[in-house]
């Protein structure tokens, strides 16, 4: 079946409005996502989630939560990619990918994972930790490789879009 992947600041930049997430059949997977540098001006996916609440909020039609929100992030996300049973959320048998995050000012609330008060202060991905404090940690990464490689898939992506 089909997936949605909401791009609020997309659809912002462009004029076309915010999704109504409740008018969509229960039955479609709707995920949070980012569709680049040339239509939103961002690749932060808290950006993205800061928009949806807060234009959802703003028009009172289709108020979105903290709970709600998070499900987009996690767990709706993965159903959206059809990888549910791998990714989503934190349990046996799934990859252990997330974010530690640090509010600047202590402050400890729902809303922190999207606070521009807050920082991305850990990663870990599948039980390693690769991030921590601002450094890049784990064997061998190499920022300039990673950036490299965002480089190559990125040319490589665009390529399967044109042709």
């Amino acid at each position: 079946g089909a997936s949605i992947v909401h791009c609020p600041n997309t659809n912002l930049k462009t004029d076309d409005g915010i999704l109504d997430l409740s008018r969509l059949p229960k039955s479609v997977p709707v995920g949070l996502g980012t569709d680049g540098l040339m239509t939103s001006g961002t690749l932060d996916i808290r950006s993205e989630a800061r928009s949806a609440q807060k234009y959802c909020n703003r028009s009172g039609k289709y108020p979105l939560g903290s709970q709600k929100l998070l499900d987009l992030l996690t767990l709706n996300g993965a159903r959206a990619l059809g990888m549910e049973d791998r990714i989503g959320s934190i349990e046996p048998g799934k990859y252990a990918d997330f974010i530690f995050i640090r509010h600047k000012h202590g402050v400890i609330s729902k809303k922190a994972v999207i606070s521009p008060e807050t920082e991305i202060y850990g990663v870990m991905i599948d039980g390693r930790m690769r991030l921590w404090k601002g450094k890049l940690i784990g064997r061998k990464i190499k920022e300039k490789n990673v950036l490299r490689n965002f480089e190559k898939l990125s040319r490589h992506a665009l390529q399967g879009l044109l042709s």
